[in-house]
């Protein structure tokens, strides 16, 4: 039987959540006897951001007390850090693989989770790194990754974008150009139906823009933790710390219009028409599922071209873990 640990990043806003319960769905449809060990990395995540005299990370994380500048907050921190105290359940199991899925390529999330992976291939587990993909694809984030690679050996590297395979396919013997994990979250859970007509909208980076309705509009943040004012200055507004809320209303809305690439990840996984209104290198994942641009229209996904993709990247997993 074969014994993964799923290394889950942190539920710094809901997105998170929603890949780490797809890659769960696809790793066990490519293994369904085998045993999955979940495990938070939200401690990476704590240690990594706080140091000795820097309190300024709970300010950081609830903006709805103070608005204190990033800077500044990096020249308070003036002691060794507290990275090294850090504990991930994932070190203290035995398993023959370790994966870690999601927009991991960059520092930000790496430089969190880069002492467990060490410990864990110390440990001779392997490392897989499932429906990856970076924040950025700059010079210096590049060398970066191909230097944690160096270190790690990772047994595969199944990417999310064409821009993470081109930049890293080198890097990893086994390497696919794959789909986001988050398009497996149907599979995970099938939410209940609302008689009710709407429109999803979920904006919190920039301002939600004018939607041609007349209908009903339910909103929702992704921020869960960081609540800011205008946030409860409109009508049908959700924030919630359980995700299968937001896949609720995604799954029932007749459009998703929205600044966060998971919310419409979750909802074009359902069936749901959506567009995308904030532009970042990770909505590249888009362009292995779609033939329109996300950013400028409403799109649906091929229904039999993702059910394809997901079933080529079960397959891979199954290749690689066997292999």
């Amino acid at each position: 039987m074969v014994k993964i640990i799923l290394l889950k990043t942190w539920i710094e806003n809901i997105g998170n959540a929603i890949i780490d319960m797809g890659t769960y769905s696809c790793l066990r449809k490519a293994f369904p006897k085998s045993e999955i060990y979940e495990v938070s990395g939200y401690s990476n995540f704590l240690f990594e951001k706080t140091n000795p005299g820097d309190s300024v990370f709970y300010l950081d994380l609830y903006k709805t007390i103070i608005n204190f500048p990033r800077i500044l907050a990096n020249n308070l921190r003036d002691g060794p850090p507290y990275q090294q105290n850090c504990l991930n359940i994932g070190e203290l199991l035995d398993a023959d693989f370790a994966v870690f899925p999601g927009c991991t390529l960059y520092e930000y999330a790496l430089n969190k989770y880069l002492p467990t992976l060490e410990k864990l291939r110390k440990k001779n587990i392997e490392i897989i790194f499932l429906g990856a993909g970076g924040g950025n694809y700059e010079p210096s984030t590049i060398n970066f990754i191909k230097k944690v690679f160096k270190k790690l050996n990772p047994k595969a590297l199944i990417t999310r974008d064409s821009d993470a395979f081109k930049n890293y396919s080198n890097d990893v013997k086994l390497s696919f150009n794959g789909i986001d994990c988050g398009f497996f979250i149907n599979d995970w859970f099938k939410p209940p139906k609302i008689k009710d007509s709407f429109i999803a909208c979920s904006f919190d980076k920039i301002s939600e823009p004018e939607i041609n309705t007349s209908g009903k509009i339910i909103r929702l943040h992704h921020h869960q933790f960081a609540h800011k004012e205008e946030f409860f200055q409109k009508p049908n507004t959700l924030i919630s710390d359980n995700v299968k809320d937001y896949l609720t209303i995604y799954s029932n809305a007749s459009e998703t219009h929205s600044d966060r690439v998971h919310a419409c990840v979750a909802s074009l996984s359902y069936d749901t028409p959506s567009r995308l209104y904030f532009g970042s290198p990770r909505a590249k994942l888009f362009e292995n599922v779609t033939k329109k641009d996300i950013t400028n229209e409403l799109v649906k996904l091929d229904t039999v071209k993702i059910n394809t993709l997901k079933r080529e990247q079960i397959k891979i997993i199954k290749e690689v873990i066997k292999k």
